[in-house]
């Protein structure tokens, strides 16, 4: 399965129970994560990667950036690692942020 099909199937399910799930992009800016999540709880990011791909040096950046800013960032492999995430992050944030 290609890197956007279960990128995809994870949007259709987040957007599915009420979350927004945005690819935002940045003009003239690499490497911002693939998904920007927006929920009740918070807001978190998520880079879709193929099964032992690694992250580009501006991906690099963009997650020190957010996660100094006290996001959470993920990488996930697969559609499986990508709802975990969102159950995860949810579970993390039950009482807000």
């Amino acid at each position: 399965m290609l890197e956007r099909d279960f990128e995809n199937r994870f949007v259709r399910y987040a957007n599915s129970l009420g979350h927004l799930c945005l690819k935002l992009r940045i003009d003239g800016i690499d490497g911002f994560p693939d998904r920007t999540i927006l929920t009740v709880r918070g807001v978190f990011f998520l880079e879709f990667k193929r099964p032992g791909g690694v992250l580009r040096p501006q991906q690099r950046k963009w997650k020190k950036i957010l996660t100094g800013l006290g996001f959470t960032f993920g990488i996930v492999e697969s559609y499986e690692d990508a709802v975990a995430a969102l159950e995860q992050y949810l579970k993390g944030h039950a009482n807000g942020c």
